[in-house]
């Protein structure tokens, strides 16, 4: 929970939909006012569960089980959480990141860039199941395309040598 993420963001995604079941996950930063800021506000939200921190072995779960993955830092590289979401066939709603137009490039999720399209992205994500599937697939073989461990690994033998 930092503020560069904007998680006051997601809370008011929250209120925006209702009708949706949202979960946040986030660890303590540098600023432990806005974690509790954060999760306090949090409990108002009866349809939003403030998770905190979750270890990376256990995070795989909650992206098998994620509908959507929704981001809403103000600026990032390219998040770790995407292509662990695009792995479990998650799509993404993205309000600022999308790293080389990758999301809307190759139909990987939506790119958002204003508040208010993002929540209507989010719903038009949950309501039509057909392009949250194939939003789903394209996530997956994107993923199986550009990060396969075996693919990078080779990648990373033959940079290191040429040192």
């Amino acid at each position: 929970i930092d503020s560069k993420k904007q998680p006051w963001l997601f809370l008011k995604l929250a209120e925006k939909i209702p009708d949706v079941k949202f979960q946040m996950i986030g660890g303590i930063s540098n600023d432990k006012r806005l974690y509790e800021f954060i999760k306090k506000a949090s409990m108002r939200h009866p349809n939003l569960d403030f998770l905190g921190y979750i270890p990376f072995y256990e995070i795989d779960e909650y992206f098998k089980q994620a509908s959507i993955l929704v981001n809403t830092s103000e600026f990032e590289g390219y998040p770790n959480a995407f292509i662990q979401a695009w792995m479990h066939h998650t799509p993404t709603v993205s309000l600022n990141a999308d790293p080389d137009e990758v999301i809307c490039r190759y139909k990987l999720g939506f790119h958002s860039k204003t508040f208010d399209q993002m929540v209507q992205d989010v719903k038009t994500l949950l309501r039509n199941d057909q392009l949250r599937r194939e939003f789903g697939r394209n996530a997956r073989r994107y993923t199986e395309r550009e990060h396969d461990t075996n693919k990078i690994v080779g990648k990373y033998i033959r940079i290191l040598q040429e040192i």
